[in-house]
């Protein structure tokens, strides 16, 4: 996510910005023990590909289900809940380096989800609109 690509979540802007630096497990986005696979692993499993990884923006719609990545690019790639909305949801590339960077108004950063449990995408998906109402 770039400022080109920033969005507006309910009035709160997402942007990558320096902010005071976050420690501790829910800022540890991807580490080895999450056996994350690598970008092109799952090519063809479309919503079966199974999730390992949920990354968030506390208050804002912003959640990226990561299915894989490429660790000496820092990248992922997964579903993404798209702060714009729903018609804007969608596959895509991210930037462990601008995910960190990540703040809302109050500064809090992205954060990892500590008590998420691997699932397809399907499965996360589902989970996340019954959990967030946007299932109604």
């Amino acid at each position: 996510m770039t400022d080109d690509n920033a969005g507006r979540d309910g009035g709160r802007v997402l942007s990558p910005q320096p902010g005071p630096p976050f420690r501790g497990p829910a800022y540890e986005y991807i580490c080895a023990r999450d056996n994350v696979p690598l970008l092109g692993a799952q090519d063809g499993h479309g919503d079966d590909a199974i999730t390992q990884v949920k990354l968030f923006v506390p208050g804002s719609r912003w959640t990226l289900f990561t299915c894989e990545h490429e660790p000496a690019e820092a990248l992922v790639f997964g579903w993404i809940f798209s702060p714009l909305g729903a018609d804007c949801d969608e596959w895509g590339y991210a930037s462990l380096h601008e995910i960190a960077c990540l703040r809302v108004p109050l500064g809090l950063p992205s954060e990892r989800d500590l008590d998420f449990a691997p699932k397809s995408v399907r499965e996360a998906r589902a989970e996340h609109r019954r959990l967030t109402g946007e299932g109604r």
